[in-house]
């Protein structure tokens, strides 16, 4: 337990006793079966496998550096987990919204408060947590829940109450801790901890665009695909496309979401598909 604050091994212990509980109905684990394959399939476990890459490349560049030690592997390995997921979730999610890049890094943001609230704030004694994490739990689940509705504004509200108080109750507690109890030499060597998720955020940006675009090029390759069957014309389309467009994730999106159906007959329609 000396690993995990009590925080922490609230949410452990909540999580697995809902592993349990849900195990025991069988479409769950027909279901959690249906994620687990979907999860391994070439077009989700590529992407996760090089963002793990990327993100280890990052954490081994920034331990030769010295801003990274051992004793930031809890916290680095939660960062990434829930990062795979952020993205992922925001991606598939997202896909047909011409602001998906922006979510896909609003959503990893929130992760990032997340897991500085979870570690790296004051945290109260271990039974304390353990009453109030199912339901602050509940409160977010319904506060996301509410936010498709306009007519469940109420519940909103009362969700936002809910956590708010949490929230500032934490914030109080753990401000008046660190007033009575660290001093400044204390204070410096606290704060590389406080940093670590912030930067790990920033240094996996370059990765999160670029895998934007990837996915972006991929769904219109796909369209493509469905649309035509002359296999010279669809590569002639992907040349256009990649030459077109490049990088340009905002333009991509722009004309992506305006095109219709992608079916040509010829070069000429092509580019003239291209240039709407």
């Amino acid at each position: 337990m000396d690993a995990f604050n009590s925080r922490e091994f609230a949410a452990i212990v909540w999580l697995w006793l809902f592993v349990i509980w849900a195990a025991t109905f069988r479409s769950v684990r027909e279901s959690a079966l249906g994620v687990v394959k979907a999860f391994f399939s070439k077009k989700i476990i590529l992407p996760v496998f090089v963002m793990v890459l990327y993100s280890s490349l990052v954490i081994y560049s920034s331990s030769l550096a010295g801003l990274w030690e051992n004793y930031f592997l809890k916290d680095t390995v939660f960062w990434l987990a829930g990062a795979v997921v952020a993205a992922s979730w925001n991606i598939t999610s997202s896909l047909h919204d011409q602001r998906f890049f922006q979510k896909i890094v609003v959503g990893l943001f929130k992760l990032t408060l997340i897991l500085e609230f979870l570690t790296n704030l004051y945290v109260f004694p271990f039974w304390i947590e353990f009453v109030i994490f199912p339901i602050i739990l509940l409160a977010v689940i319904l506060r996301a829940y509410s936010e498709s509705d306009a007519g469940r504004k109420a519940v909103q509200s009362i969700s936002d109450w809910v956590i708010s108080i949490y929230v500032l109750s934490v914030l109080v507690f753990s401000a008046y801790n660190v007033a009575i109890n660290l001093s400044a030499a204390a204070m410096i060597e606290y704060l590389p901890g406080i940093l670590l998720s912030p930067i790990l955020t920033l240094s996996i940006l370059p990765f999160l665009y670029l895998f934007a675009v990837w996915v972006r090029y991929d769904d219109l390759f796909v369209r493509l695909k469905v649309f035509n069957s002359d296999a010279e014309l669809i590569k002639y389309a992907k040349r256009k496309l990649l030459s077109s467009f490049g990088l340009n994730l905002r333009a991509l999106n722009r004309w992506s979401l305006g095109v219709g159906p992608m079916k040509c007959e010829s070069k000429l329609e092509v580019d003239e598909m291209i240039k709407r």
